[in-house]
């Protein structure tokens, strides 16, 4: 399991995840990414999913204290990967029950450009 964050400007992060993703592994990045979010007023996040293969089966999962934190600051959540997971992401990232825009792509270039729209 891979997971790379990184800060692209004030306003927005990038994270690239591969392999399964496990609970310290987005512990670790929700800690850099959770500072960027209160330091910014208005966050976006691009989640780039390349040779994602779903989450581990570990305890833990049930930790809302990220979203709890940072939801009020966080705008939009663009994620980019294949098709099969747009729905498992969805129920993953609570869509529709919390108060951040959160949509699905195939194209980096298509998230990109929804972000940057008001």
């Amino acid at each position: 399991m891979a997971i790379d964050w990184k800060l692209e400007s004030q306003h927005m992060g990038m994270l690239r995840v591969s392999g399964v993703l496990g609970v310290a592994q987005l512990a670790g990045a929700q800690a850099g990414i959770g500072a960027a979010v209160q330091s910014s007023g208005a966050f976006s996040m691009l989640v780039l999913l390349q040779g994602f293969e779903g989450w581990s089966s570990e305890q833990g999962w049930e930790d809302t204290s990220f979203t709890d934190d940072n939801d009020d600051q966080i705008k939009k959540m663009a994620f980019v990967g294949e098709e099969r997971w747009r729905d498992l992401i969805y129920a993953f990232t609570l869509r529709g029950l919390r108060p951040v825009d959160i949509e699905y792509f195939e194209s980096e270039a298509e998230a990109r450009a929804w972000l940057s729209a008001d």
